[in-house]
């Protein structure tokens, strides 16, 4: 058997349905949330300009912060 992504929007269950999965289909479990953090050091996010981001000026200068780090190609 092929190796299963579930995608989609926030709060939607795949975490939960993806662990359900895993147990049984006896397929490992990886989450993106796990592992995307050191992907994005290697693109040169840091957390705490992030979080001071969002404190001064909101969501939508978190969401600029990502197009600056990851431009389109």
């Amino acid at each position: 058997m092929k190796d299963i992504l579930l995608i989609g929007p926030v709060a939607v269950g795949k975490t939960t349905t993806s662990k359900l999965l895993s147990e049984k289909l006896n397929k490992p479990f990886i989450s993106i949330d796990d592992i995307r953090f050191d992907y994005y050091k290697e693109i040169g996010y840091d957390n705490d300009h992030m979080k001071n981001l969002f404190e001064k000026a909101g969501i939508m200068a978190i969401y600029q912060y990502g197009k600056f780090l990851m431009p389109m190609q």
